[in-house]
């Protein structure tokens, strides 16, 4: 196999996975659409030009949560004391 050939594989094959990405946003974009009903918003949301449906929804909301991270997993209760409780040579 040549050189040539392989580079035409490779851009043969960028090409078509290219090709099936864009079709699956297309398909997805579509889906949205026909959900939302082509406005963005979704149809129970209301008339989007009323200014009640915008204070209503402000109030609402909630916050967002706070998310796991490892620096607040590391301060956990459960996790403190382990070491102890097995002992050496008990893992």
């Amino acid at each position: 196999m040549t050189m040539e050939t392989v580079q035409q594989k490779k851009q043969m094959y960028a090409k078509q996975l290219a090709d099936h990405t864009f079709r699956q946003y297309q398909l997805a974009w579509n889906e949205k659409e026909l959900k939302t009903g082509g406005n963005g918003r979704g149809r129970e949301s209301g008339d989007p030009s009323s200014s009640e449906v915008a204070k209503d929804r402000r109030i609402k909301r909630t916050p967002p949560k706070e998310t796991n991270t490892p620096e607040r997993n590391q301060h956990s209760v459960r996790n403190r004391g382990t070491g102890l409780l097995l002992g050496p040579g008990r893992a």
